[in-house]
């Protein structure tokens, strides 16, 4: 029996796909990358026939063999490749390493295993120059893969899929590789005061390593990136190119000025982090006493798409955050499961420097949309003319919910609902028999329901949610 294990290049559209199981013998958990090394399948049945170190042209009894192989794209793409070296470990279902073997360029590797379950894991663009990498006798699923003293991140990229082996069996594996950095390309403040004497913009907190089963580890991770004085000029800037791991969800951008007067700092709560596979830019203007107007431009021309994010720098604070996300200053943040303003307080999560990034749910419902439910586009213009201006006692950017959040709501209707039953505010109290709406991982409208037959009508209900950042 042989198992074939191909890498191949696929473009991403949005930040992740996820590839179903095959019927019997495999299951492939990965988020897809724009990369342009393939590494495939196209071995004749000589080819795999050869594999067996001792000459036999089929696997013993209870065997399989892995295969590799690599090969560029016809249409290669320079910053677009699968990272190398490729550190590749083969788990068996106890979580014990049984293999483990690196490529350095393009080519074949063989595993030749019991029948079994196995997961497969493996990370692009560690080298043990720049990265602690596990022998085989170390590595375990949480072994923590992180960066040598003084050295920077690379073009990291990790996959894992889980497949079974069974005598008499043919397989092919296809592991779809994931970027699990984010590129800072540059970062440039203008109208800088003739007295600063350095410049330094920070990013914190960020996590700080990568552990085998591909989960971020650590959360202190800080970034400084010093700019450098143009010429004669007012401009400060920082070109060079660096990889980081992603910062986590309220994270603040802090802008330092210093100068022989002492330093002054400006920041700005991120209200949804820095997410990876984007390329980045920053640049801000400082504006007298106000503080910074900072514009940051994400972008990903073969990454993940685009996305734009407005920094408003100032000693006074600002209202509003990036893409129009609420920042709510002065209060005290409210408790999960309680009301805020009429609001069902659905999550609350606190980070660092004081940030708390809330999820608020409506108090009551939209309902009577007209749409064509054969038509997405034609739902979607139905809800975002409902959602279009809504406020509730202040609060805005309403969207509609996600999958977790409203089967989550629905599924704990009893409690919620003795919540709001306490408000001051009009409310409408949840309902598991009705269908509502909600936004798939896709970006699709779909409807869910507890109990009985789903309806994608009129009657079907937008309950809207609104994340808002308390500092």
């Amino acid at each position: 029996m042989y198992v074939k294990l191909r890498y191949h290049t696929i473009y991403m559209r949005n930040y992740c796909f996820k590839w179903l199981f095959l019927p019997v013998l495999m299951l492939a958990m990965t988020t897809i990358i724009s990369c342009s090394k393939d590494i495939i399948d196209d071995e004749t049945e000589e080819d795999v026939a050869a594999v067996s170190d001792s000459g036999e042209t089929s696997s013993p009894k209870g065997q399989g063999i892995l295969s590799v192989r690599t090969r560029g794209a016809e249409d290669e793409v320079t910053d677009a490749n699968v990272s190398f070296p490729l550190n590749i470990y083969v788990f068996d279902e106890n979580g014990t390493c049984v293999e483990t073997q690196t490529l350095e360029s393009a080519k074949t590797l063989k595993f030749k295993l019991d029948e079994g379950v196995y997961t497969i894991c493996a990370i692009g663009g560690a080298s043990p120059e720049k990265y602690n990498i596990p022998t085989k006798e170390e590595a375990t699923m949480e072994y923590v893969v992180s960066l040598k003293e003084g050295k920077t991140h690379t073009d990291l990229m990790y996959a894992r899929t889980m497949t079974v082996l069974a005598a008499g069996e043919n397989n092919t594996i296809t592991l779809a590789l994931s970027r699990k950095v984010l590129l800072l390309q540059e970062v440039v403040v203008n109208s800088v005061p003739d007295d600063v004497t350095s410049v330094n913009v920070v990013l914190a907190p960020l996590y700080e390593d990568l552990r085998l089963d591909g989960v971020y580890n650590g959360t202190n991770g800080v970034f400084s990136i010093p700019l450098i004085k143009q010429g004669e000029t007012s401009t400060w800037k920082n070109d060079e190119a660096c990889y980081m791991l992603e910062t986590l969800p309220g994270a603040a951008v802090k802008v330092q000025f210093n100068s022989p007067q002492g330093t002054n700092s400006y920041s700005y709560a991120l209200s949804e982090g820095l997410q990876a596979n984007y390329k980045i830019c920053i640049t801000g203007t400082y504006t007298g006493q106000a503080g910074l107007d900072m514009i940051g431009v994400v972008s990903g021309p073969e990454w993940a798409g685009e996305r734009s994010i407005d920094f408003d720098f100032s000693e006074t604070g600002s209202d509003v955050s990036e893409n129009g996300i609420q920042v709510i200053t002065g209060e005290e943040v409210p408790t999960v499961k309680t009301l805020y303003k009429g609001c069902y307080v659905y999550s609350v999560e606190n980070y660092a420097a004081g940030v708390s990034r809330v999820v608020l749910m409506a108090p009551k419902v939209i309902s009577g949309l007209s749409f064509d439910s054969e038509d997405q586009s034609s739902v979607k213009t139905a809800l975002k003319a409902a959602l279009s201006g809504m406020e509730v006692e202040g609060i805005g950017g309403w969207r509609i919910p996600e999958t977790t959040e409203i089967e989550e709501t629905v599924t704990d209707y009893s409690n919620i609902n003795k919540v709001l039953k306490g408000s001051e505010y009009p409310y409408d109290l949840i309902v598991p028999g009705i269908s509502y709406f909600y936004q798939t991982e896709s970006g699709d409208i779909a409807v869910y329901i507890k109990s009985g037959e789903p309806e994608f009508n009129s009657s079907t209900r937008l309950r809207a949610f609104s994340t808002v950042i308390f500092k």
